[in-house]
């Protein structure tokens, strides 16, 4: 029996009360900005922010910023679970999975103690019947896909920027290459820069 949803992270510590010391656990990382690039999808998605990403929105005002300090507190929470189970708590890089997924579930099914089967891959993913609740993003594929690695690259520099400031420190904790920042623009330059935006898009509309 299995169990997977990225939002049990937002509920370790119920989790780890109820069944720390009688589960295995693979704890999955992904690179925090591609989180964050994906976190805003799922929103956009459902037209909501979900319940459990609230305290960080009202905190910061910004929703990729909010989502930078949602995968670094939770990451830094799942790492020290990590060291407190290192018995049955196995961690996996999600670049790692889909890079070489034959190699990454053999290990993952050798750390739960089930016999491995090169074919399970291709049996799952053309599996689209009583899958249950999953990521929807899933149904529409039928082959491990590594287009959504370094998606982040595809933003711009400042939010990029803004969001290494936030994530760098724990993106080295977990062996990622720092996200190249700029020095943090003051207030007054902030300001000086919208309203330059607004003279020339003024100037712009002028006939």
């Amino acid at each position: 029996w299995a169990s997977k949803t990225a939002f049990d992270i937002f509920f370790l510590d119920a989790i780890e009360k109820l069944c720390g010391d009688h589960a295995r656990f693979i704890c999955l990382q992904r690179h925090g900005l591609d989180v964050a690039c994906s976190l805003k999808d799922l929103c956009d998605t459902n037209g909501i922010y979900l319940k459990e990403l609230h305290e960080y929105i009202r905190q910061y005002p910004r929703p990729m910023e909010a989502f930078c300090h949602v995968w670094v507190d939770l990451n830094r929470a799942m790492h020290d679970f990590i060291e407190r189970h290192p018995d049955n708590a196995m961690w996996v890089k999600y670049e790692d999975l889909t890079a070489d997924p034959v190699a990454t579930t053999a290990k993952i099914a050798q750390f739960i103690d089930v016999e491995w089967n090169p074919d399970w891959l291709d049996a799952s993913l053309r599996t689209s019947d009583s899958v249950g609740l999953g990521d929807w993003k899933t149904y529409s594929k039928d082959k491990i896909d590594t287009g959504r690695v370094g998606r982040w690259h595809d933003l711009s520099k400042h939010t990029i920027s803004m969001m290494g400031r936030i994530c760098n420190p724990v993106l080295e904790e977990c062996g990622y290459a720092p996200v190249a920042t700029r020095p943090q623009r003051s207030p007054e330059e902030a300001r000086h820069r919208y309203e330059l935006g607004l003279r020339i898009r003024g100037g712009l509309g002028k006939k």
